[in-house]
């Protein structure tokens, strides 16, 4: 199932990693955007109201550890389904998400299907059989 205009922020500090993402998400069917570090995720959040936000947590300026915290505690962000992308532990990302819902992560390097998946089940959209 192609999802309808289902929006995606992804922010990440590196150039590759969002083109490689924003590829993957274009070919699944979404429109994605892409910011380069947390005051430009912040921003692009407020403006474009994505549907989900994916968001490395180790970037410079804060990283998107903090970013999560900001959109986890202001209340018309709070509800937006966040994917953490990852190259740390498991046990690591956990402790970002903890006491949060709606928040997954995926494990760098990026597996294409299993990131259209998770975005897919946030987003409540049922694929093709």
């Amino acid at each position: 199932m192609t999802p309808p205009n289902k929006k995606v922020l992804i922010v990440d500090d590196s150039r590759t990693i969002q083109e490689q993402l924003r590829m993957i998400l274009v070919e699944a069917g979404f429109q994605v955007f892409c910011a380069f570090d947390t005051m430009q995720g912040m921003m692009m959040t407020q403006q474009m109201k994505p549907d989900l936000i994916i968001v490395d947590i180790q970037m410079p300026a804060g990283g998107g550890g903090m970013l999560i915290q900001r959109l986890k505690t202001i209340s018309h962000t709070s509800q937006i389904p966040l994917i953490i992308s990852t190259s740390l532990s498991r046990e690591e990302a956990e402790k970002v998400a903890a006491g949060h819902t709606n928040i997954r992560y995926v494990q760098k390097p990026i597996d294409p299907g299993g990131l259209v998946a998770e975005v897919r089940s946030l987003l409540g959209i049922i694929p093709d059989s």
